[in-house]
């Protein structure tokens, strides 16, 4: 009996120094820790909706750590074994920092093509701007155009800021709306200049006539917004002109507000108090061909049979206001008429054409 108590109290000091000496397995809680901040730091970089593949990865390997530890928690603390979650912990830290690399430089990526596409659109506006500022717009289409310029302003600073991942959407609809513009309105320069051997002719011959005769012409150039003097075939002088506010094309009928285009002469010159435009040159519109024209439009059925033709067109004064306003006269400023005015007499030729530049020259290269 008492051989048996001996062994018992040996077992029970064996057992107590084993206790005390053996280093036991413990979870590894530091590395737990620093996958969870690896984690953390993955999901801010956006590597959810930027790199999910390895982001998911790192959240198995994760998890799959988490219930090993509690598995292993259930074990008496002399089997229990750490060694397979620290394995998963270590895969969690390794995936959710590549799918962080992988989420950053994705993003990158994003703000240097918007960047680039950004850059672009812009160069898309400015050559709209350069190309078509002269023309007329329709209300919804200058109202658009005033939108698309403050929307590319909030993307500069979107793109700045990397403050929204709207950028996309609002770029393609500025630039579909641009593109759209620069479409139709280059069908309708297209257009407007098939009549540009007409008016290359009408210049050649005003030119030839004045150099033979010793005499002045005018040639106003409306898309270049340009008055130009020639005397004989030497231009002597150019000012800068405002036009009727829809000035692509003929003169069709009163109230058109276009510019008549075609060879006139100047009937009579007026100051105040004969004109309430300062100083005026006042033109022979309408001419005998744009009678015939009119005439052909009303039996063609283009414009309503009482159409007035109108009349009045001037080369006047109270110009300088930088945007086409009259109803189809040629405005100058009031300098730039005094000096108009004092070298261009009666019967004056003036040729009023669409441009003096060929379409290859006028459309800018994108």
């Amino acid at each position: 009996m008492r051989s048996y108590l001996v062994i018992f109290s040996l077992f029970v000091i064996t057992l107590g120094l084993s206790v005390h000496f053996i280093e036991w397995s413990s979870p590894p809680l530091q590395l737990l820790e620093e996958s969870r901040k690896c984690m953390l730091n993955a999901k801010r970089a956006g590597a959810l909706t930027l790199s999910p593949g390895m982001y998911n990865q790192a959240q198995v390997s994760y998890d799959s750590a988490i219930l090993v530890w509690n598995s292993e928690n259930t074990k008496m603390k002399l089997f229990r074994n750490y060694e397979l979650m620290e394995g998963h912990l270590n895969n969690a830290i390794l995936t959710a920092n590549l799918s962080k690399t992988a989420a950053l430089e994705k993003e990158r990526q994003y703000w240097a093509k918007n960047q680039t596409r950004y850059e672009a659109v812009r160069d898309l506006y400015e050559y709209f701007k350069m190309t078509y500022s002269t023309f007329p717009l329709k209300e919804a289409e200058r109202k658009k155009l005033a939108e698309a310029r403050l929307v590319l302003d909030e993307i500069q600073l979107t793109l700045k800021n990397k403050s929204s991942r709207e950028v996309d959407r609002k770029l393609g609809e500025c630039e579909a709306f641009i593109n759209d513009l620069i479409n139709s309105f280059t069908a309708i320069m297209e257009n407007y200049f098939k009549d540009f051997e007409l008016w290359e002719s009408l210049q050649v011959n005003a030119l030839k006539l004045a150099s033979k005769n010793n005499e002045n012409v005018l040639i106003i150039d409306k898309l270049n917004r340009e008055c130009k003097i020639y005397y004989r075939s030497q231009c002597i002088a150019i000012f800068p002109v405002e036009l009727g506010y829809n000035w692509i094309g003929d003169k069709v009928q009163s109230g058109d507000k276009t510019t008549p285009e075609g060879i006139y002469k100047v009937i009579k010159k007026k100051s105040s108090p004969d004109t309430k435009f300062y100083k005026a040159l006042l033109l022979n519109y309408p001419n005998e061909d744009d009678r015939k024209r009119h005439k052909l439009n009303i039996s063609n059925g283009s414009i309503p049979k009482n159409s007035a033709i109108g009349g009045d067109i001037e080369i006047h004064g109270f110009g300088g206001k930088g945007i086409d306003w009259t109803d189809g006269c040629i405005a100058l400023s009031n300098e730039d008429m005094d000096s108009l005015y004092s070298i261009i007499s009666t019967n004056t030729a003036v040729v009023i054409v669409g441009s003096t530049k060929p379409l290859e020259d006028v459309l800018h290269v994108r």
